[in-house]
């Protein structure tokens, strides 16, 4: 059986946000249902007793045995309706139909109150036709559906309390505030900013100082709401290097709320623009480019207008030569917040997964970046460069020992983090006793144990060419999905000069890569 129960989860979650949003009959829900309803087809092969579990234990999604960190991050609606269906889980069944998966929706949307117990939810879900998927008793209970307990519960206490531990209701409440954020500017209502600035605080309180979980956080691939993950770990890495500068905790939560609204202006851009898989014309791209006056006037909108926050809407795509959108007359100017909030945006996109792109090495966006001169101010850069460091804490390294080890902090150099070692030169699992912290920058010569490479899950290295690349770095990248090489509103210039004729970006060029 190919599927895979982190894309599973996304678009589970993208598709009872919709339904609650909208209304079943959307075109969105439809076709988010007859993506999984394909998923739960052909893609669990031959055998019609196939069926996939996804467990609900402790407010966490489990998977044959296994904690499911990231999508547990972006399923607070699903876990959610698993606590109001008082279950443990959800099978889903080979052939489960398109207007199952919509009916599903609208029930996990729709139902408010908690059911009286499982068999009630049980008749609800049966009684609006979803017979493919069945509702497993709760973890612990007799009959629950997710095979051997042991197994589960280790995998829980080792990975929540070793890695995030009460970071995760701060986090998906992050998401749930950008959601509504962008959902209420949609509609035209006003945005509740005070909401914003309380999960920001909420997560500066459950984070404390361990800056490895916020970057696991904002590594983490969200393919099916990715303009709302992107808000969240522009929001979270802001937080990371305005923590590393020592600033005032109460700008801190306005750094971070300026993160977060950053792109709300989006909630005005037509979808079909907006998720466009293919290159964008003339016209799509000055519309797209209209989202920062947009958000800049969603928020001055507000009752609780953050002046922050309506700079950063504003000039997030403004570079620090003057260049890029919207145009800023002479005399205007940028403010620090809004730059550091440029270099995020642009370092979250290069790095993350979207439909039409793989996600590049931190090296390598920080090639880009660098490349593009005038693109970023110095200090801004700088500044984001020495908190997050070369391999940002939360991604998995290879080291020229044949070590697999994964980044706890940046280390004095931001070359040589501290690591913690997770598999032999071998290739061989450690042992929870046996994986070592190492600070690299401490480490005698020739030991070998310098970093490799990152390891990527999400995408072969392959499949990023050279060509690409160096179409993103003669762009001047600045600024994340269709916006990438469509910044300036102008093509760039080729070496001798002239208006360059190519395709500004991967994007652009109508080649979805990954």
């Amino acid at each position: 059986m190919s599927v895979d129960p982190t894309e599973i989860v996304g678009f589970l979650t993208l598709g009872i946000h919709d339904a609650g949003m909208y209304f079943p009959e959307h075109a969105r829900v439809q076709q988010t249902a007859h993506v999984l309803a394909s998923r739960f087809g052909k893609d669990m092969g031959d055998d019609p007793e196939a069926a996939m579990f996804l467990g609900v234990v402790e407010g966490r999604l489990v998977y044959v045995g296994k904690l499911l960190l990231g999508p547990t991050l972006i399923a607070k609606r699903l876990i959610d309706a698993a606590n109001r269906f008082r279950c443990g889980g959800f099978r889903f069944k080979r052939g489960l139909t398109a207007q199952e998966v919509i009916a599903f929706f609208a029930v996990c949307a729709g139902t408010r109150a908690p059911c009286a117990s499982l068999a009630e939810a049980r008749s609800l879900i049966q009684s609006r036709g979803v017979l493919g998927i069945e509702l497993s008793p709760q973890f612990g209970d007799e009959g629950w559906l997710g095979g051997e307990r042991v197994s589960i519960e280790e995998a829980v206490a080792a990975e929540v309390v070793r890695s995030f531990g009460g970071a995760i209701p701060a986090y998906q409440r992050l998401r749930e505030a950008v959601e509504i954020a962008h959902a209420s500017a949609e509609r035209s209502r006003e945005v509740d900013v005070p909401e914003s600035r309380a999960t920001i605080e909420a997560l500066l309180g459950a984070l404390s100082d361990r800056s490895a979980e916020v970057l696991n956080f904002a590594r983490y691939p969200d393919y099916a709401s990715y303009t709302v993950g992107h808000s969240v770990r522009v929001a979270l890495l802001a937080l990371v290097v305005g923590r590393s500068l020592g600033l005032d905790p109460r700008l801190l939560v306005e750094i971070g709320t300026a993160g977060l609204l950053h792109d709300v202006g989006k909630s005005k851009i037509p979808h079909e623009v907006l998720f466009k898989p293919g290159r964008l014309d003339d016209e799509e791209r000055r519309v797209i480019s209209t989202h920062t006056t947009i958000g800049a006037k969603i928020l001055l909108a507000t009752a609780d207008a953050p002046p922050l926050g309506i700079a950063a809407a504003f000039g997030h795509h403004l570079r620090h030569d003057r260049r890029g959108y919207p145009r800023l007359a002479p005399w205007g100017a940028s403010g620090r917040v809004t730059a550091l909030v440029q270099v995020c945006d642009v370092f979250e996109a290069l790095t993350a997964i979207r439909p039409y792109k793989p996600s590049l090495t931190p090296l390598r966006a920080y090639e880009i970046m660098a490349g593009d001169k005038g693109a970023f101010d110095p200090a801004a850069l700088g500044a984001f460069v020495r908190a997050v460091g070369f391999f940002p804490p939360g991604n998995r390294v290879r080291l020229r020992s044949g070590e697999h080890a994964f980044v706890l902090r940046v280390g004095a150099d931001p070359s040589k983090p501290v690591i913690e070692l997770t598999h032999d030169a071998g290739g061989a699992a450690l042992a929870n006793a046996d994986r070592l912290v190492v600070d690299l920058d401490v480490e005698p010569s020739g030991s070998h144990r310098e970093i490799d490479d990152v390891i990527m899950d999400d995408v072969e290295p392959a499949a990023v060419s050279a060509e690409e690349v160096a179409a993103v770095n003669s762009a001047q990248a600045h600024g994340q999905g269709h916006e990438h090489g469509h910044d300036h509103g102008e093509k760039p210039a080729s070496p001798d000069g002239k208006p360059a004729e190519a395709p500004t970006c991967c994007h652009a060029a109508g080649k979805p890569a990954g």
